[in-house]
Parts: structure tokens; sequence; C-alpha cells
């Protein structure tokens, strides 16, 4: 434990050898620094109103840049004042448009000098990305130019602060943030020497035509979203007839391995009228169709991999069929202009050409990481198996590319440079039922490389140590670990999943092993 502390936390005592507030205006490549505060210890609201707590003493430096006409690009670099020798580069999320100030805050709270940046898509935020329409520039810079240009200054400010550049880089995401993860270890493998991506968008153009396609299957009749009770009884019969399964104690309420379920859900189809726990017909038809994913109606060839069966989310579906159009589907308009009707989405012809448009933009799903092995970079993917918003086949798909392409180290295993975790009962980058607690977005119980992805991967690149099961937490409340947990489960790298050894308090990781599923 001892040399584990060392290894993370050793270079704490690194002191910056030039006042924050002199970093003001100054010059780095694409932009400049436009401010720099000193901010002491102690809780700090940020210009949203989020009152973030116990933060340590660090420099906030403010910078805008430019990758060219009609790009504007802001970021923000916290250099805590007691620092640990390396930088954080830290993920935005759906589209982006402003600062992440909790990435910042758990950075700099690990004592990484940390950046974020907009990924240069404001005035777009949340689920409207219509500002960016006949904006290719700003596509361009959401895709990949903001991230590395908000980088490479960013180790110009680190440098200039503390007199010497970060000794190794390392990057976190989920969700848009993870493709941003994964677009970085792809296109500048010499940005990052480790990268953690966690529920990532990979096929962005993918995943938008995944919640296209459920908005289509459940308002095409009446009746074909399921009420919360109808939900809630079709959940139930999905883990009754797939899980536990045997790697998991009785009790469990999720799917350990949900790709071994084919759950039929005209199983509780209504047989005599309706009634609060069975799916009428248009309703079996909907979530057949989710289970089922995209599918190009001329060739029959699935898109995008559908909903695996355990990650059933009621009330996403309701909020995805209350729109008027599917949430995220601004990037068709992008393609197609402001006018363009989503409801005539054909999924043959007009998802070719969003995919001829937008694939090399914007997609990392079948590209090529095998500059980044070769430089020795590390990577640890990982994926919520109740992800209710991106499918963890998606990725699941990735790694088996991945591992596949003759092109990657050792013509094509993946085992050398890359981790895949696949996390029972985790939804869309945190919640659900699963322990979702081993530091990629929720803390880990301990800063230790076995409770905490982020540091296995540290210890991996710096030390050579490759990451096994990680132990991962189910807090009794995030925000606050003081109030202890309510359980942990191991997690274990793909292809092995945990195991419960038949005796033991199933609360604690060690009553679990990994194993090769059955």
């Amino acid at each position: 434990m001892t040399s584990m502390a060392l290894l993370l936390f050793g270079g704490l005592l690194s002191t910056a050898s030039r006042p924050c507030e002199s970093l003001a205006a100054l010059e780095v490549e694409g932009g400049r620094v436009t401010s720099a505060v000193s901010v002491p210890a102690g809780d700090w609201k940020d210009p949203g109103g989020e009152v973030h707590r116990s933060l340590p003493a660090f420099c906030r430096a403010e910078l805008q840049l430019s990758a060219g006409e009609d790009s504007a690009i802001r970021a923000e670099v916290w250099l805590p004042e007691a620092w640990n020798g390396r930088l954080l580069g830290t993920g935005n999320g759906s589209y982006a448009g402003e600062i992440q100030y909790g990435w910042l805050e758990s950075g700099v709270t690990r004592a990484y000098a940390t950046v974020n940046d907009d990924m240069g898509s404001a005035p777009s935020k949340g689920f409207d990305g219509s500002p960016l329409v006949g904006h290719p520039a700003k596509w361009l810079d959401f895709g990949w130019r903001a991230t590395h240009l908000a980088t490479v200054a960013a180790r110009q400010v680190v440098a200039a602060r503390y007199g010497k550049p970060p000794h190794h880089a390392y990057f976190v995401g989920c969700s848009q943030g993870g493709r941003q993860t994964l677009r970085e270890a792809q296109r500048f493998p010499e940005d990052f020497d480790g990268v953690l991506a966690g529920c990532p968008a990979a096929d962005n153009d993918g995943a938008i035509a995944q919640v296209v396609w459920e908005h289509r299957a459940l308002r095409e009749a009446p009746e074909s979203l399921p009420t919360p009770e109808k939900g809630a009884a079709l959940k139930k019969a999905v883990l009754d007839a797939c899980g536990p399964t045997d790697e998991g104690p009785a009790g469990d309420r999720w799917l350990v391995d949900p790709a071994r379920c084919a759950f039929d859900p005209a199983r509780i189809q209504c047989r005599d009228g309706d009634a609060p726990d069975c799916l009428t017909a248009a309703q079996v038809e909907a979530i057949r169709k989710i289970y089922q994913g995209p599918v190009n109606p001329r060739t029959g060839v699935s898109r995008y991999p559908g909903m695996p069966r355990g990650a059933e989310a009621p009330r996403y579906w309701k909020f995805v069929a209350s729109q008027p159009q599917p949430p995220w589907s601004a990037t068709y308009q992008w393609v197609f202009g402001a006018g363009w009707d989503v409801a005539k989405l054909d999924f043959d012809r007009d998802q070719a050409t969003v995919d001829a448009v937008l694939g090399p933009i914007l997609d990392v799903s079948s590209g090529d990481f095998s500059s980044f092995a070769r430089r020795g970079g590390k990577l640890i993917l990982w994926h919520g198996w109740s992800d209710q918003v991106i499918p963890a086949t998606a990725t699941l798909d990735l790694f088996r590319r991945l591992k596949g392409d003759p092109r990657g180290p050792g013509g094509g295993s993946a085992s050398s440079f890359a981790r895949l975790y696949l996390v029972p009962g985790v939804a869309h980058c945190a919640g659900g039922p699963g322990a979702d607690g081993f530091g990629a977005v929720v803390p880990g119980a301990a800063a230790v490389p076995d409770h905490d992805m982020l540091d296995a991967l540290v210890l991996w690149v710096e030390k050579g140590i490759a990451p096994g099961r990680i132990v991962a937490t189910k807090w009794v409340d995030a925000d606050d670990p003081a109030k202890g947990i309510v359980f942990e489960r191991p997690l274990c790298p793909y292809p092995s999943v945990a195991r419960y050894r038949g005796t033991g308090d199933r609360i604690r990781a060690a009553s679990f092993e990994c194993v090769r599923p059955r």
C-alpha cells in the first residue's frame, strides 16, 4: 500500500515556480490565457452556481482558443498547489458547449493538473445541437480539434506554472467524453500515455440512429409505449428468466452476463385483455425492435446493436417517446439542414449519407489504435450492462474489433494495451442497481489501483503492472462516502465475469472470484 501511495502521490511536494496571476495573457498555441486567478482551499462556486466542496488550493486558468475560421473554443486548466506531476484531460457530454466543472474538481482533488474544454460547440448544449447546423468548422472542433488544441495548450500552461512539463498525461471521459477519449488516442497518440473511456459513443452516428429507432418504435401506435407498471413487469420477467445466473447470488436483481439472455417479450403478452402486468401486441413489437436495434430495411443488415436484456428503462423510454423529435437528432440536421424532418429518416439511404459525411469526423468505432499501442499507450474501456442510452454491446463489439484488427499489436491481440470491463447493473456512466463506484465517474472506496480504474491505469503505464480485478462499491450516498457502503462487487477484465463463491458475505468482494463464463 505504501509503494502504491508513493507512485500515485509521490509528487505532491511539487511547488509552482511562477505565480498564478502571471499566467494571465500567456500566449499558447491557438490562443491565450484570458484569466488566471488563485483559488484558496475550501468551497468554490462555479459560474453556473454549483458549489464544489472542500477543494484544495489551485490556480484557475481560463483559455480562449481557435482552430481557424468559425472556430471558438473555451478551456480551463486547474493547477493544484500540491501537484502530482501529471496532466489529466477530461471529457464532456452530449453536445457539450460548456465547461464541465465536476471533472475539473475530480482531477484537482486528486492532485492532477486538469483540463476541460467545451468542444468548441457553444452555444449548443445538452440535447440541443441545432446551433451547429451550417457550421462544418464547428463539427470538426466537436469531433476532435477542440480537445487536441486544449491538450496542447494545457501542456504549455502547466510548463509555465511549474517550470516543467507533466511527466505523464492521462484522459478520462464517459459517453460523449468516452468518444473524446478514444478519438484522442486514435488521432493524436502522442497526447496521452493512458486513456480511460466509459460508455463511449464510439460510433456516434450509430448511437443516434439507435435513439431515433427507439423513438419511432415507441410512437408507432398510441399504446406502443409501456406504462411504468408494464415496464416494471417486463424487467421482472427478464430477471426471473435470465438472472441472476449461477454467477450471482440470490437476491441480485441484475444480469451478470446479459449476452446470454434471449428473453422474448411475447412471453408476457396479454392473453385475456389488457392488464398492468402484461404487454399489448404493440408493446411487444416495440420492445422487440428496441432489443434488435436499427436495421437497414433494404439489406436487413444491423446498423447498431440494440439494447441488451436487463437494461430495460421505462422512465428513459417515456422521456424519448415524449419528445417531438428524437433526442440528439439535430446531428442529422447538420447534414440535411435545419428544416429537415427526422421523422422521414430512411435507415438505408439517409443513414448512409450521414455516415459518409460525419463518420470521418466523429466516429472511432472501427479506427486504428496501433500507433497509440506502439508508443506504449494503455487503454481501459468500461461500460455498464444496464446502460439505457448506449448499448454495452456496442463497446463489446468495438473491443472485439480491436482484438481482431491485424494492424493492432501482436497481429490483432489487444491484451498488451487494452482492457474491457463490463459492469453488471450499472446504467449510463453511473446509477442503476449495480456497484458504480470505481474511480471512473463515481469515487472508488480507496485511492489504490484495485479499487480505482484511473489509479490502475497509472500503475499500468508507469510500472507495467496490467490491471486485473477492480473492486467496485455501491455507496449509500455517492456524494458522501462517509455514510458507508451498500455492497461491493469485483469487476473482471473481459471475458471473465464475477462469480459468487457460494459462501461468504455477499456484500463483500472477497466472496466473489473472476472466472470465464460457462
